[in-house]
């Protein structure tokens, strides 16, 4: 067996799992979207003081959450961590990222999937969400195991 081969049987390999992977999550997350349950959340920033790992004392790290606060089937509140922006101060120098759109900003409504039964169970109602890493999984499968049929075809 040439290199050449072996590599094509890699890539094969490789795709060939990343297909089965995206397979695999594209059946749970419709499992998941059937029975979930729709929901508008608020979304509530805060701020927090990240505390030091070592001793557990507060740093000069802050960091901006935010959360989705919506109820469930039966009343109670129910809270989904939707992201956290880090605002580093350190030598007067700021470094940090705002709301650049990837957030929604505090006060708004966001649609959310949860599990009725488990409702700590929860997942953003869009495309990027839900869809993302199945499609991005399966693709890259697909083109792996095709670039693996052409380099097998086109052999030297």
């Amino acid at each position: 067996m040439s290199p050449y081969d072996a590599v094509s049987w890699i890539i094969f390999g490789g795709g060939v799992m990343l297909l089965v992977g995206g397979i695999a999550t594209f059946l749970s997350t419709r499992a998941f979207v059937s029975s979930a349950a729709r929901t508008d959340a608020t979304v509530v920033v805060t701020e927090e003081v990240l505390k030091n790992s070592a001793d557990g004392t507060p740093s000069n790290f802050k960091a901006k959450v935010w959360v989705a606060e919506f109820k469930d089937r039966k009343g109670l509140a129910q809270r989904f961590h939707l992201g956290t922006a880090l605002d580093v101060k350190l030598a007067g120098i700021q470094l940090g990222q705002e709301e650049d759109g990837a957030l929604p900003p505090a006060g708004s409504k966001v649609a959310l999937l949860f599990n009725p039964a488990n409702p700590v169970q929860v997942r953003r109602d869009t495309f990027r969400d839900l869809w993302r890493i199945p499609a991005i999984c399966a693709a890259m499968g697909i083109f792996c195991v095709a670039a693996a049929v052409f380099m097998r075809m086109t052999a030297p």
